[in-house]
């Protein structure tokens, strides 16, 4: 009964995406995305490993156990599947992997026409996408299933007693790879196999501060300032971030990177941080006298935490902050709002030093401050370099452990 309520509510998700299409851009793309679909997805005659992202940040989590898996037994065929359009538009054509496919939608006739398909030796799914029906398919054909970097909290949905039909389904998991040793004991005291692995996003920022873009006419533009980067902003964080701006532009160097890129959200950064913002694609040697970027683009910001010497970033002003371990890994203390309890870094990188919360304009002003004392920034360096140290590693273990199972040619 439970599975076909879940089911039911799919159903009706995928109606709301129909109704939402003419209104929403996100909801047209993945209706567009999936047309055609099965004529898209071709058979698999190989059995490969399919992995599943729900998004790009969920790609990027797992992204370190893929190229890992084809650098150390390259012929093993990985087809990758994603949820959201923002994982599948920009990594359609990503080169680690032979396939890369929508997943259609968690019906019981999908996921048996899909498997049917693709027909998987094993599947790996990143994080939090639990798709019931694809998983009790793979449970029926004995296809051994895994998660990657989850973190489970005890008020998790699965938890609760009415969805224990649910849990049961995720209880026959090969095994669930968790960040930390709380979601280990949770999942043990429900009979799921478990063991802790820690956050592939952590192996895969330090692999980044090796494959960095350069942009030879950022350092002309910086010259001697101290820069700050606002990293994945919002206008509930632009309002805390503008009078220090005005006030202190022709000691820093800003750069902006919104969350949101559309037209806007990028007007509305001009109009209240008053001065001269080029846009990242529009910078050149006419620009000299900017006192900031506003990045107009997807995928640079992990790349431009190389030009700062301090970061702030956004969210938490609402559900919550944003990957805060790109400038860490880029050697950045941060600063981020009040709403980051459920991020554990966020919680230790604030003990060891290396980051602050805060809830309003003067507290922002305090910790850019804080940050800007040489010997407070050497405390968080030495911070950010035990978190690092403590935490990188994860990759290596998910790997081992599948080798172990023999699903790895």
């Amino acid at each position: 009964m439970v599975l076909w309520l879940y089911s039911l509510s799919v159903k009706i998700y995928g109606l709301l995406i129909l109704v939402l299409r003419p209104f929403n851009k996100k909801a047209k793309k993945w209706i567009a995305g999936r047309q055609n679909i099965w004529t898209r997805i071709i058979q698999d005659t190989t059995n490969p490993i399919w992995i599943h992202a729900a998004s790009l940040g969920e790609f990027e989590q797992g992204r370190p156990v893929i190229e890992a898996i084809k650098k150390q037994f390259p012929d093993t065929r990985i087809v990758l599947t994603f949820f959201s359009p923002s994982g599948y538009e920009i990594r359609k054509n990503y080169q680690f992997v032979d396939h890369v496919f929508y997943l259609p939608l968690d019906t019981k006739k999908n996921a048996v026409k899909f498997l049917n398909r693709i027909k998987p030796r094993a599947a790996i799914f990143i994080k939090y996408d639990f798709w019931f029906n694809y998983l009790d398919e793979l449970n029926q054909r004995n296809i051994p299933f895994y998660f990657i970097s989850c973190v489970f909290k005890s008020n998790h949905f699965l938890f609760k007693p009415w969805l224990s039909p649910l849990l049961e389904i995720l209880q026959k998991s090969k095994m669930i790879f968790v960040q930390d040793i709380h979601s280990h004991e949770l999942l043990e005291r429900k009979q799921i196999n478990s063991m802790v692995a820690g956050d592939n996003r952590i192996d895969r920022v330090i692999d980044l501060q090796g494959e960095l873009k350069k942009y030879p006419i950022i350092d002309s533009l910086i010259g001697t300032k101290s820069v700050v980067i606002f990293g994945s902003i919002w206008p509930a964080d632009l309002e805390i971030v503008a009078a220090w701006i005005a006030e202190f532009k022709e000691k820093y160097f800003t750069i902006f990177a919104p969350h949101d890129i559309s037209a806007g959200m990028l007007k509305r950064i001009q109009q209240q941080v008053k001065g001269n913002y080029p846009f990242l694609t529009g910078i050149n040697n006419s620009t000299r006298d900017a006192d900031g970027i506003i990045v107009n683009t997807i995928g640079d910001l992990a790349h431009l935490y190389q030009y700062g010497t301090q970061a702030y970033i956004g969210g938490g002003f609402g559900k919550g902050i944003h990957s805060i371990l790109e400038p860490i890994a880029a050697g950045l203390p941060v600063i981020f709002g009040p709403h980051h309890q459920k991020f554990g870094e966020a919680t230790e990188l604030i003990k060891l030093s290396s980051a602050q919360s805060v809830s309003n304009s003067i507290e922002f002003k305090q910790a850019i401050d804080f940050f800007s004392n040489n010997s407070n920034y050497k405390l968080a360096g030495e911070g950010i370099h035990k978190f690092l140290s403590r935490h990188r590693g994860a990759t290596l273990k998910v790997v081992h452990y599948l080798a172990g199972e023999k699903i790895l040619l």
